[in-house]
C-alpha cells in the first residue's frame, strides 16, 4: 500500500483559509505527511508558522506562478506519487485518509450526473462549442470536481497536456475560453478519456459537501468537538468575502480557527488581530450584510405575527 500524501494548492489570497484547512488535517491526522502546492501569481505569502506548528512542508515546483494550474504540477513532476489534492478553501469532518487508504483505483473522485449536463458542462468544465473545435471529448457518464481528489501521479505526464497548455510562468492555455476553472475543465477531459479507453480505472465517492449548503450550515459541532466525524470533507468553491463570519458553516470554521490559533504562542491575541486584519477593510460590507439580515429576520417576524390562525 503506497503512502498518500496531502497536497493543498493555495495563494496569498487563500492564506486565512488555509490555515483553517490545516488545522481540520491536523485535528483528525496528526501524521499524514502534508504539503502545499504554492502559487505566487497574487504575490508572495509567508507560511513559516504554519509549516513549523503544524508539520506542513512546502512542494518544490518548477514554476511558481501558475495561478490554479499549480494543481496541474504533481502531474508534470511525474514522481510517482499517491496524492490526495485538495484546494485551500477545505476542511475536513473526519479523517478522509483513514477512509481512502483501501482504495487502490488509480483516481477517487466525487462524480456526479448532472441533470442538466450542457448547462453544467458550460458553467464549470468547458465551453462545448469551442471545446468541439480543438479537442475530442467523449461524455464518460459523469463529471468531478476537482477540489478534492486521490490520484497516482503516474495516470498524467507533461505530454498529456501538450496542445492545451503552454507551460512557463503564468502558464496560458493555447486556445482561449475553451476549459473553465482552469484545472478542472482539463482533468475531465484527460481522465475522462483515460477512463473511457481503460487506460485507469477509478473509483466514484461521495467525498463533498457544498460550503453554500443548508446542510453545512445547520451541522451539528458537536460531532467534531466529541470527535465523532464523517469521512467527508466541506468545499466552500465559489466567490467568499474574505472573511468567514457571514459565510454558511461559520461555527464550523470558527472551530477550525480556533484550533489552529491555540497551538500557538500567544494564540488568543494573534487570532484577535488576523480577526481584526480581515474585517477593518471589509467594514462596510460587514455592517450592510448585518443590516441586512436584521431587515430580513424582523420581516419575517411580521409576517408571521399578521399570519391568520
Amino acid at each position: 500500500m503506497k503512502l498518500i500524501k496531502i497536497n493543498i494548492s493555495c495563494c496569498r489570497n487563500d492564506l486565512y483559509f488555509l490555515r483553517i484547512c490545516v488545522a481540520s488535517i491536523r485535528y483528525w491526522n496528526t501524521t499524514v505527511p502534508v504539503y502545499l502546492l504554492k502559487d505566487f501569481s497574487k504575490g508572495d505569502f509567508d507560511t513559516a508558522e504554519l509549516e513549523k506548528v503544524f508539520n506542513v512542508g512546502v512542494v518544490d515546483t518548477k514554476y511558481r506562478n501558475l495561478q490554479a494550474y499549480i494543481k496541474l504540477q504533481p502531474f508534470i513532476e511525474n514522481n510517482n506519487e499517491r496524492i490526495f489534492l485538495q484546494d485551500a478553501d477545505v476542511v475536513w469532518l473526519g479523517d478522509i485518509i483513514e477512509e481512502l487508504k483501501d482504495y487502490t483505483e488509480d483516481i477517487v473522485i466525487h462524480s456526479y450526473k448532472p441533470a442538466d449536463l450542457e448547462k453544467e458542462i458550460n458553467k464549470r468544465y468547458f465551453k462545448m462549442e469551442r471545446m468541439t473545435k480543438f479537442y475530442p471529448y467523449n461524455y464518460p457518464g459523469f463529471v468531478f470536481n476537482t477540489g478534492a481528489m486521490l490520484f497516482n501521479t503516474t495516470i498524467l505526464d507533461s505530454k498529456d497536456f501538450d496542445g492545451i497548455i503552454r507551460w512557463q510562468e503564468n502558464a496560458l492555455p493555447l486556445h482561449d475560453n475553451v476549459f473553465l476553472c482552469e484545472d478542472q475543465g482539463i482533468l475531465n477531459f484527460l481522465i475522462g478519456n483515460k477512463i473511457l479507453d481503460k487506460k485507469i480505472s477509478y473509483a466514484s465517492k461521495d467525498l463533498q459537501l457544498w460550503g453554500f449548503a443548508k446542510e453545512v450550515d445547520q451541522y451539528d459541532i458537536a460531532q467534531i468537538m466529541e470527535k465523532k466525524g464523517i469521512t467527508k470533507v466541506i468545499h466552500w468553491y465559489g466567490e467568499k468575502p474574505g472573511f468567514t463570519s457571514l459565510m454558511p458553516g461559520r461555527h464550523i470554521l470558527d472551530f477550525y480557527e480556533k484550533h489552529y490559533y491555540s497551538q500557538l504562542e500567544r494564540g488568543s491575541l494573534k487570532l484577535v488581530a488576523e480577526r481584526f486584519r480581515r474585517t477593518f477593510p471589509r467594514i462596510g460590507m460587514y455592517v450592510y450584510e448585518g443590516i441586512k439580515k436584521l431587515y430580513y429576520r424582523l420581516n419575517s417576524r411580521k409576517q408571521y405575527e399578521h399570519t391568520p390562525r
